[in-house]
């Protein structure tokens, strides 16, 4: 792999979300966002099954978790019950396991790929069509309309993310943004209101700013974890477990080391107890629900154990604790909308990877 095609992807981010933003405000985009919205007013409408394939079932954990959520934030409107369902399935899972086609009348499918036109993609719409779905019904999200995907969507929303030199750096954005806005829509709310707009532009922004000294602030996680690391856990809750799954994905694949990417509930329930002095990990945390279990594994990790945490985060609170602990490094962001947050996290967790795989001579 080339080290300055994936810098080059990951440095034209800032650009190909604001491309993004500027078409989801024309009134073609806009049109597009609305269209969704009205049909999801259909009182038939009970249930949104949303099929990702390969990382964009990670990106689909934040519809997943928007709609599902009676969580009140910080900065999001309050979520009254939409009185709709949202269910998740990774696209291979689908085909082989779903089978519940007798009765579809109040399920919306919504397929998220990069491309749209895989086998795995191909298979899943065929099984809805060869069932007679409404094609009403199937939604697609994708970059390539003429994809078989765009094709046979009733609904086609463009991920607009231009071209990429390595699979996933822009997409993979793309796709937790537009997921969003599809989340906003389909909970009857207007997709990008004036405040929405506002958090899109600071967060690109901040993208920006970090891009401009992405070097020293890669390094410095680097010194913190360890020269000679040889594995990495990076652990997660709520709409920031898509952050841990990505990117333990990205992680094996490119620096070729070992990690393993867990919810804080499941990693407090047994694997606390291979923690020693050598345990390195990030803890990506995007949203101050129940801070009492964060601290509590901080505290088990790093006092107890004597592990070291890097604590990728949005919340000042969560910060000056971690601040007084010398076994954690804090990278705290201002991004505080706990849905658009991943998207900043990747970001820092995309530049750690680049630069792990260049020092261990797997980049040229």
């Amino acid at each position: 792999m080339k080290f300055e095609l994936i810098l080059d992807d990951l440095l034209t981010i800032p650009k190909v979300l604001l491309n993004f933003l500027k078409y989801y405000l024309s009134t073609e985009g806009q049109e597009k966002l609305e269209s969704l919205r009205r049909d999801c007013k259909d009182p038939k409408i009970k249930r949104i099954l949303i099929i990702g394939h390969a990382y964009n079932y990670f990106a689909s954990l934040i519809p997943f978790r928007y709609l599902n959520s009676r969580y009140f934030s910080r900065v999001e409107e309050n979520q009254d019950s939409t009185e709709k369902i949202c269910v998740l399935y990774e696209i291979d899972e689908f085909n082989s396991y779903y089978n519940n086609l007798q009765d579809t009348q109040d399920t919306i499918f919504i397929f998220v790929a990069s491309l749209g036109n895989s086998i795995q993609i191909r298979q899943g719409l065929k099984k809805l069509l060869t069932a007679k779905v409404d094609t009403s019904h199937i939604w697609g999200v994708s970059d390539y309309e003429e994809s078989f995907l765009g094709v046979n969507s009733h609904h086609f929303l463009n991920l607009k993310y231009g071209t990429e030199k390595i699979m996933g750096t822009k997409s993979y954005i793309n796709a937790i943004l537009l997921l969003y806005l599809i989340g906003r829509t389909i909970m009857d709310k207007e997709a990008i209101p004036s405040k929405r707009e506002e958090d899109i532009r600071k967060l690109i922004f901040e993208i920006k700013f970090y891009n401009q000294d992405w070097e020293n602030h890669t390094q410095n996680l680097m010194n913190f974890l360890g020269e000679n690391i040889d594995n990495l856990f990076f652990l997660s809750k709520g709409a920031s477990l898509s952050s841990a799954y990505q990117t333990s994905l990205n992680f094996k694949a490119i620096t070729q080391i070992f990690c393993v990417a867990l919810s804080i509930g499941s990693f407090l329930h047994g694997p606390i107890r291979i923690v020693d002095k050598n345990f390195r990990c990030v803890l990506i945390i995007g949203d101050e629900t129940n801070l009492k279990e964060t601290n509590l594994l901080i505290n088990k990790i790093t006092q107890e154990k004597n592990g070291k945490i890097i604590l990728l985060n949005n919340s000042r609170k969560l910060s000056s604790i971690g601040r007084s602990n010398k076994n954690v490094f804090v990278f705290e962001h201002t991004t505080e909308n706990m849905y658009l947050a991943p998207i900043f996290e990747i970001i820092v967790l995309q530049y750690l990877i680049l630069q792990i795989a260049k020092n261990r001579g797997l980049m040229n």
